[in-house]
C-alpha cells in the first residue's frame, strides 16, 4: 500500500497541473480515482486563485466597447468575418486614424479601470508565481499504469511531482 504523499508546490505548477489534468483520459479505474482525487484537491486549493483574476466591471464595460470599435473598424472579407492577421482584427486603412481617436478617447474615459486591471494582473502574477499550496495523494506505481496512454507532457508533469514512481 502506498504511503500518502504531501507536496508543496507553486501555484503557477498547480493550475499547469490542473489544466493537464483536465485532458487526460485513461481507463484505469484505480488511477482515474487517483487523478479525481488529485483534480479536487488542486480546484479547492485554486478557487481563490481563479477568482482574483475576474476582472471588475467597469472593465468589462471598456472591453465590451473595445470589442464593439472592432467590429465596428475592422476590415471583413467576402463572408462578412473580420480579418484576423497575428492574433489582431485588420483595422480598414481609409478608417485607421478614425479608429485610433475613438480607442484614445475609450482608454481615456477608462483609465482607472485600465490602471486598475494592470495592476490587478501584475499582482496575480506576482502572487502565482511566488505562493505555494500544498497537496496530498497516493503515488502511482509506474507499472500501474503501463500500457495506458498518457502524453509525454502529463507524465512529466506527474512524475516532477512524485505522483508516479518506479
Amino acid at each position: 500500500m502506498s504511503e500518502i504523499v504531501t507536496k508543496e508546490i507553486k501555484i503557477i505548477d498547480a493550475l499547469e497541473l490542473r489544466n493537464i489534468l483536465e485532458s487526460l483520459k485513461t481507463t484505469n479505474v484505480k488511477f482515474n480515482y487517483r487523478v479525481i482525487r488529485l483534480k479536487k484537491q488542486l480546484n479547492d486549493a485554486l478557487k481563490d486563485v481563479d477568482n482574483m483574476i475576474t476582472p471588475s466591471e467597469e472593465f468589462m464595460k471598456y472591453e465590451s466597447k473595445r470589442l464593439n470599435l472592432l467590429g465596428q473598424y475592422g476590415k471583413r472579407d467576402e463572408n462578412g468575418k473580420l480579418i484576423i492577421q497575428n492574433d489582431n482584427v485588420v483595422i480598414d486603412e481609409e478608417k485607421i486614424d478614425e479608429f485610433y481617436k475613438k480607442i484614445d478617447e475609450l482608454k481615456e474615459e477608462f483609465k482607472d479601470a485600465i490602471k486598475e486591471r494592470e495592476k490587478q494582473l501584475r499582482e496575480y502574477e506576482d502572487f502565482i508565481n511566488t505562493e505555494t499550496i500544498k497537496i496530498e495523494f497516493k503515488p502511482t506505481k509506474i507499472d500501474e499504469i503501463e500500457g495506458l496512454d498518457i502524453p509525454i507532457n502529463v507524465l512529466e508533469k506527474l512524475v516532477e511531482i512524485d505522483f508516479i514512481q518506479e
